[in-house]
């Protein structure tokens, strides 16, 4: 099993050539961070040609409120599902948390693709942040 993180910088002109590389690399599911509304039709449809079936991201997840433009995606080879655990804590982050169930032929994968926000200008955010991610470890 492998797995690419990738933080792709919301930059729209070269999102092609990123999925172009993580392809090469032949992973099984890709957790991308600072997905734009802009830049997601565009990768996801990349990420379907390059043999990943499943996407999901956190700027379109059902209840995810488009407080903040950058958010984050999830693609497998396998089904995966959406899941809204840790969404449902950190309210005001939604779109920076994409928690999913993956179901590969070893086993159920639970996946939770993070965007932590900067601490110096989020008070305790980045704190509830990452102890609602610890909680499901």
């Amino acid at each position: 099993m492998k797995l690419i993180t990738w933080n792709t910088n919301h930059r729209v002109r070269i999102a092609a050539d990123q999925v172009k590389g993580i392809a090469a690399l032949k992973p099984d599911i890709v957790a991308l961070q600072e997905v734009t509304p802009s830049t997601f039709p565009l990768l996801r449809d990349q990420l379907v040609q390059a043999d990943f079936p499943y996407v999901e991201c956190s700027q379109i997840a059902a209840g995810a409120e488009r407080r903040h433009q950058l958010g984050v995606l999830v693609a497998s080879r396998f089904p995966l599902e959406v899941g809204a655990e840790i969404q449902q804590v950190v309210p005001n982050w939604q779109e920076k948390i994409l928690s999913s169930i993956v179901s590969t032929n070893e086993g159920t994968i639970e996946l939770h693709n993070v965007h932590i926000p900067p601490g110096s200008s989020n008070g305790d955010e980045k704190v509830r942040v990452l102890e609602a991610v610890s909680t499901r470890m």
